[in-house]
């Protein structure tokens, strides 16, 4: 996966280099309840040095979340940056687009009067966000923001070497390493976001840190019961984040290989597939099911493809654009909008399963609604 993940639809993005970059390209609003506020920290975990860097610093990782607001608590909608400058401006080059084409990119956000704002953050629960290898969180905003309007407070991850770049507040930047390109040691990989996805729990149960991050809060999130799903590689860390991690309570594999699964969890567990990737194509996903000892269930989406797990089939639909076939298979052939409503519809229905104890609704069985979406077991 980590060659797929290097690869990162260039040539698909490359369609875009010939036209004109729009004034703006708005993702729309999502479709849930609630507003959403959104803000981005910088977290140093001081007890742990980087694997991966050079210099002997400390972890520093980049977080951000999405937080449900109700309606009468958004006096104002806000347009907001896809991704920061540096970043926009280093994907652009990166995928070969012309230059302001992710700056153009805006997501539709609640202002809160901060002044009067009193959040209690123990309201809504908790879901970790991790993305795929070589690729920056913000590829999964639309999606995260998408579930915190149903009322989730969700928490995004940049793992730094292992994404292609981190943009910190101070204008630093830290870019990808060689583990973009070496698939040789994906377990160390998963152990370095899954001790990541460890701390920003330990610091979201600090109330220092939340209100920070969540200005006008009352106190710290309830750490005791969150969820992780992520896309890719990490969706690999989720799962195995379950083995260490008592207050992860189930976890969603969006459409990646399985690594460092050593043992058994009784705790819920989501795979999400393609048509050419499942347990008959995977040995990663074959050899850890038997470890799902609790509620497990293995689905996957019609003529999808790896990146239809993330927003772009969103962001190419918005820009217009049409592919040929020979690229389809990389974001499959399901509408932009789409391809959002079903994949955050199936997270939502499992977090609520396992975060609120609903029924398990549309992870029952087939759904006339969503027929694209295939049980396997």
């Amino acid at each position: 996966m980590s060659a797929l993940g290097h690869w990162r639809l260039n040539l698909v993005l490359l369609l875009l280099s010939s036209l004109l970059v729009p004034a703006d390209i708005i993702i729309p609003k999502p479709a849930g309840q609630y507003k959403t506020y959104l803000n981005t920290m910088e977290l140093v975990d001081t007890s742990r040095k980087d694997p991966y860097a050079t210099d002997g610093s400390n972890r520093a990782i980049m977080v951000s979340i999405f937080y449900p607001i109700d309606p009468q608590g958004c006096p104002k909608t806000s347009l907001v940056d896809y991704m920061p400058p540096k970043t926009a401006a280093f994907e652009d080059t990166d995928f070969g687009l012309p230059n302001g084409t992710f700056e153009s990119m805006k997501l539709q956000t609640c202002t809160p009067d901060h002044r009067n704002a009193i959040h209690d953050p123990r309201y809504y629960p908790l879901v970790i966000f991790s993305p795929g290898l070589g690729s920056p969180r913000f590829l999964g905003n639309a999606i995260a923001q998408s579930i915190a309007s149903t009322g989730y407070a969700v928490v995004s991850i940049d793992h730094p070497y292992d994404t292609n770049i981190v943009e910190f507040p101070d204008g630093r930047v830290i870019f990808g390493a060689s583990i973009r390109n070496d698939s040789s040691n994906p377990e160390k990989a998963v152990a370095t976001r899954v001790a990541d996805a460890r701390f920003v729990l330990d610091q979201l149960s600090d109330a220092s840190v939340v209100r920070q991050l969540l200005p006008g809060a009352r106190c710290a999130f309830n750490t005791e019961k969150a969820a992780a799903f992520g896309h890719s590689i990490g969706g690999a860390t989720a799962v195995a984040a379950l083995q260490f991690e008592r207050r992860l309570l189930g976890a969603i594999d969006m459409d990646g290989a399985l690594y460092s699964i050593n043992s058994t969890t009784q705790r819920p567990v989501l795979l999400l597939g393609r048509g050419d990737h499942n347990r008959s194509t995977d040995t990663t996903w074959q050899d850890a099911w038997g470890r799902f000892e609790g509620w497990r269930e293995e689905l996957d989406i019609a003529n999808s493809g790896h990146f239809t797990y993330s927003d772009a089939p969103l962001l190419l639909e918005l820009g217009g654009l049409s592919l040929p076939p020979d690229l389809e298979p990389n974001v499959g052939k399901i509408e932009g909008h789409r391809a959002l409503e079903i994949v955050t519809t199936y997270v939502e229905a499992f977090l609520g399963f396992v975060l609120r104890r609903e029924e398990k609704k549309i992870l029952e069985g087939p759904s006339d609604k969503y027929p694209e979406v295939r049980f396997y077991e």
